[in-house]
């Protein structure tokens, strides 16, 4: 395994890049590929691979499907398939408006194009946004967009302060930002609801570090507030 991938479960591989958003705010970027039971690879959320990620993850096996799973994490998916031309993309469809002309499929297929291996939940309620979760059942791992921040390493005045007031600072958390996008919090609500069904071992977020110590326990603490608004809605 090239030293740009960390291993954090057999044939669950994450790579890693930084996202300026604006001058002195820089959101850690985090891409998963999962090695599939027939030896293919399963991108989840490409970022800006330098050589020394492509190669770990061409290390895994080859990659077989491309995942741009919301409307926010697209930008580097024309990219991932230049690299990995034999790939099949598979989108939210918030792609399509965004990357006009990009060919993919649609996610929202049961069971979806790589089996039952890697099971797909919309997150319902976010118009523009559609993100998708994933669960990896052989190693009970859950991969989130921007559903779940987890910011255990920030570094400079700047970033401690935004992520404060975003409430995403040193804990797994709800961006307050991603609150902004729901139109519909009992569709918001029941997605989580559905979510939480899975007997999740571990959490990769797209936005900081892997948790894994009560991981489902506390991935249903910090989704509270969005059961508890699709309650009050109802």
């Amino acid at each position: 395994m090239a030293p740009s991938a960390q291993e954090h479960a057999p044939g669950v591989c994450t790579v890693h890049a930084t996202l300026a958003l604006v001058p002195g705010v820089s959101l850690p970027l985090t891409s998963t590929a999962i090695r599939l039971a027939d030896g293919g690879v399963w991108l989840h959320s490409p970022i800006d691979f330098d050589a020394a990620s492509a190669d770990a993850i061409d290390a895994l096996g080859p990659v077989r499907f491309v995942v741009a799973p919301s409307g926010l994490h697209h930008l580097f998916a024309r990219a991932a398939l230049a690299r990995w031309p034999a790939a099949q993309l598979v989108a939210s469809p918030a792609v399509a408006p965004k990357q006009p002309g990009l060919a993919f499929t649609a996610l929202g297929v049961d069971p979806p194009p790589w089996g039952d291996e890697i099971a797909a939940l919309p997150i319902g309620g976010m118009p523009g946004v559609e993100e998708w979760a994933f669960f990896h059942r052989p190693t009970g791992t859950l991969l989130v967009t921007d559903l779940l921040f987890h910011l255990t390493d920030v570094s400079g005045w700047v970033n401690h302060l935004v992520f404060a007031v975003m409430g995403t600072r040193g804990r797994l958390a709800v961006s307050r930002l991603y609150g902004s996008f729901i139109r519909d919090p009992d569709a918001v609500a029941a997605s989580v609801e559905r979510l939480l069904d899975w007997p999740i071992a571990r959490i990769i977020p797209c936005h900081g570090s892997v948790l894994t110590d009560d991981a489902h326990a506390r991935a249903a603490a910090a989704l509270a507030p969005l059961r508890s608004v699709g309650a009050r809605a109802g």
